[in-house]
């Protein structure tokens, strides 16, 4: 009978080995699986952030852009003030040009000849 109850005993001892090898090959394809989930989770951020960086390199050329374009205009504090005045100029005079129409309407016929 001892060797009757050894044989259980040994069977009972690699029916538990093989559940243990199955049970770390179970949590290996766990771990791979997400190893695979975080790998391509990492490549979704990298490309969204390589996108970002070129959004902000063509907002950058278009400020250094502006920031060139501008630089003459506002080099010395006469040409600000200047410049200031011209753009307030141009402000006015397109937020009032229907009234300058009118007024130009009104001058051309008043200086018409009265036969033509």
């Amino acid at each position: 009978m001892a060797r009757g109850q050894n044989r259980c005993a040994g069977e009972t001892l690699t029916a538990a080995r093989i559940l243990r090898l199955e049970q770390q090959q179970q949590q290996q394809q766990i771990l791979s699986m997400e190893m695979v989930e975080n790998a391509t989770f990492r490549t979704i951020i990298s490309k969204l952030i390589n996108v970002v960086l070129a959004l902000l390199a063509v907002v950058l050329v278009f400020v250094s852009t502006a920031a060139t374009f501008l630089s003459p205009f506002v080099h010395s504090t006469s040409r600000l003030l200047l410049s200031g005045t011209a753009a307030l100029v141009a402000w006015l005079l397109y937020h009032n040009l229907s009234y300058i129409e009118s007024a130009a309407s009104s001058l051309h016929s008043f200086f018409t000849w009265p036969w033509s």
